[in-house]
C-alpha cells in the first residue's frame, strides 16, 4: 500500500517515522539518566557520611595526646640525628689515637719511646708531632724513620742529624708534619 501513494506523501511518513523513532530513542536515554541518577543517588549519600566520619576521626586522632606525643618524638629523632651527623668522622678527620698507634706500630723492640708531643695547627697550618726516645744504634733509627715516611698520613717526617752523632743508644727526636 505504501507503494500506492505519492512521492512527496511518502516522504512526509518516512519523516515523520523517523522523527517518531528519535524521540522514542530520547525518551529511554533519558529514562536511562533518570534511573541511573535515582540508582547513584544512595551511593552519593553513603560516601558523603563516610567522608564526614573519616574527617572526624582525623580531627581526633591529630588531636589526640599519641600523635602530638609521636610529632614531638619525631622532633627529636631529628635533632639527634643532626647531633650523630656532627659527631661522624669524614674521611679527612683522624683520632689521635690512630696516630699515636701508627708511630709505636712502626717501631721495633731496639727503638723505645719516651714521649710524644702534639701540637695542633692552627686553620690551614700542618699539626706536629714530636716523638722523644733512645734507638740502639743508627741502623734501626734510620730503618724507623723511613717506615715513617712511607706513611701516607704524614706529609714531613724531619729528624735532626745530630741524632746521628751516637752509634749506641741515639738519643732522636724526630718532627712528624699532616694534616691531623
Amino acid at each position: 500500500m505504501f507503494n500506492l501513494l505519492p512521492q512527496n506523501e511518502k516522504q512526509n511518513i518516512l519523516k515523520e517515522y523517523s522523527t517518531r523513532r528519535n524521540i522514542l530513542i530520547a525518551m529511554f536515554v533519558f529514562a536511562l539518566g533518570v534511573i541511573s541518577v535515582v540508582a547513584l543517588i544512595p551511593a552519593y549519600f553513603l560516601s558523603t557520611i563516610k567522608l564526614n566520619e573519616v574527617n572526624d576521626e582525623l580531627a581526633r586522632v591529630s588531636e589526640s595526646v599519641a600523635f602530638q606525643e609521636s610529632d614531638k618524638l619525631n622532633k627529636i629523632l631529628i635533632d639527634t640525628n643532626a647531633k650523630l651527623a656532627s659527631l661522624k668522622v669524614t674521611k679527612d678527620q683522624v683520632y689521635i689515637a690512630d696516630l699515636i698507634e701508627n708511630l709505636i706500630s712502626k717501631r721495633d723492640l731496639n727503638i723505645r719511646v719516651n714521649g710524644i708531643m702534639y701540637k695542633r695547627g692552627s686553620a690551614g697550618a700542618m699539626s706536629v708531632i714530636t716523638l722523644a726516645g733512645i734507638a740502639h744504634n743508627r741502623e734501626q733509627l734510620s730503618t724507623f724513620v723511613q717506615e715513617l715516611r712511607s706513611l701516607p698520613l704524614f706529609t714531613s717526617v724531619d729528624l735532626p742529624v745530630s741524632s746521628f752523632a751516637k752509634d749506641k743508644n741515639a738519643e732522636f727526636s724526630i718532627q712528624i708534619q699532616g694534616p691531623f
